[in-house]
């Protein structure tokens, strides 16, 4: 009785009684909050409805844009690089120069093939002109002969004419001497025109050899010519650089490798597919691939017989080739490997895993509750998922991300 009227220790007891009131007041307090938290509004839910119908299944899969071979850059001459006018992954078109070579000995050489050329030219006209006032000299003394031959033609004609009338004026002495004369001049003639005809030859053939030199001396000048504007290193064709190996400042050799282009009807898609859907894959299959917000149709050229790690590579030929795409860009791909009929599918679910069975929450609509179901779900494809077992046609099931506010629930009212 001393120990209960001991005022310590009933301040001591006193404190006992307000803690443990004070665990139960929090306990009840915990519950209240805790029942309050398992109901959410229905505006809050995104709900899917099942159906039944046609279903395609695409097996999903990433990779990258992948030439299917390359285009080589050569240097066509030796030199130092004095610019770079593009960069790897860039896209160019047929002309656009890539970069400019300097080569100051082939520059001379274009130099002093201009002048040589110029000082043939200048060489070849006196020796035309020389020929040809030979020419006219030859031809000056042809005419010369020409007329002493009619001259002494016709002083024959005359004397013969006198002597055949009897003109005793005429001796036949006289008319021998005449013909002589003739016959001489003839001769001449003749000779002056041989003369004309073999120099007309070597003209014409030294003509000839100045046209093959002044030929030979342009070709020269066209190929420096050539050499100097290859330089400037042109892309051929339409594509995309894939590696440039120089930088200004650096010395090249003629034939050296510069680097590598892929022209732009020549790329594909390389995936990495899962193993574990290789039996699902089929050459010709229809191919969605998707990069950035936009979309390419393609389809399964080739399956490689090799697992590498867990995936296998496939191969995607564009439909349509794109133009604007460049090496290793990533991509998204949804391969079309089977069509069903009459199938209960859903939209597919927040963090779905598919062919597996899911817990998803049900909508009871008689008892206004969201009910935690295990659902066997099947193949999925893009935006719906195929049901094997666990909801019927018209059952709805949330699809937005329910875990932070259902965690550990199995049922949950629903509020309008």
């Amino acid at each position: 009785m001393d120990i209960l009227k001991d005022p310590k220790k009933q301040d001591l007891r006193l404190r006992y009684f307000v803690i443990v009131l004070t665990i139960i007041l929090f306990f009840l307090l915990a519950r209240s909050l805790f029942a309050n938290g398992t109901s959410v509004y229905r505006e809050n839910l995104i709900f899917g409805t099942t159906q039944r119908g046609t279903f395609s299944i695409d097996v999903f899969a990433n990779g990258k844009i992948k030439p299917k071979s390359s285009n080589i850059i050569v240097s066509p001459e030796s030199g130092i690089i004095a610019e770079v006018r593009s960069f790897s992954g860039a896209s160019v078109k047929k002309g656009d120069t890539l970069l400019i070579i300097k080569n100051k000995k082939l520059n001379e050489k274009l130099v002093d093939s201009k002048l040589k050329l110029k000082k043939f030219l200048s060489t070849s006209k006196v020796t035309e002109l020389g020929l040809d006032k030979l020419e006219a000299n030859y031809k000056s003394q042809v005419n010369i002969a020409k007329y002493k031959v009619e001259r002494a033609k016709y002083e024959l004609t005359a004397k013969q004419k006198l002597v055949d009338m009897g003109n005793s004026a005429i001796s036949l002495l006289d008319l021998k001497k005449t013909e002589l004369t003739y016959k001489i001049a003839n001769s001449e003639f003749e000779s002056a025109l041989k003369v004309l005809s073999a120099f007309k030859k070597k003209k014409k053939a030294r003509l000839n050899e100045l046209t093959l030199d002044l030929k030979g001396q342009k070709l020269e000048l066209s190929r420096l010519k050539a050499r100097v504007q290859s330089l400037n290193v042109k892309n051929r064709v339409n594509g995309i650089i894939q590696n440039l190996n120089f930088n200004v400042g650096e010395r090249i050799s003629a034939e050296q490798l510069i680097g590598k282009l892929v022209s732009n009807d020549n790329i594909h898609t390389v995936l990495k597919v899962s193993a574990l859907d290789t039996h699902l894959i089929s050459l010709g299959q229809h191919t969605k691939i998707e990069i950035g917000d936009k979309e390419y149709q393609g389809s399964v050229s080739r399956i490689s017989p090799i697992v590498k790690g867990s995936t296998i590579d496939v191969t995607i030929e564009f439909k349509t080739m794109p133009t604007d795409l460049k090496i290793n860009t990533f991509v998204n791909a949804y391969i079309s490997v089977l069509t069903k009929q009459n199938v209960l599918t859903i939209p597919r679910p927040y963090n779905l895993i598919e062919n597996t069975t899911n817990s998803l929450f049900v909508l009871n609509e008689a008892q206004q509750k969201l009910i935690l179901r295990k659902i066997q779900l099947g193949y999925a494809s893009k935006s719906r998922v195929e049901v094997i077992g666990g909801l019927k046609i018209g059952e709805q099931v949330v699809m937005s991300d329910t875990n932070s506010k259902l965690f550990a629930k199995t049922e949950i009212k629903v509020k309008s």
